[in-house]
């Protein structure tokens, strides 16, 4: 049976998580993210777009 976690949002650490999917779900560990548009701003960019160094939509994870 396997463990859930969820996340809520698309944080930093969320980002980390989710690109270790597979090596946590190889573990017994389901992950769920919790958002309710169907894609989130990565806040580690946010700067860059306020900056000019990014559009926000090139900042979007999708769900």
């Amino acid at each position: 049976m396997a463990v859930s976690v969820v996340l809520a949002g698309a944080g930093h650490t969320h980002v980390e998580l989710l690109r270790r999917g597979e090596a946590f779900r190889r573990a017994g560990y389901r992950l769920t993210v919790i958002n309710p548009a169907p894609t989130h701003p990565y806040s580690g960019r946010g700067p860059g777009v306020l900056g000019g160094d990014y559009r926000y939509e090139d900042i979007l994870l999708d769900r």
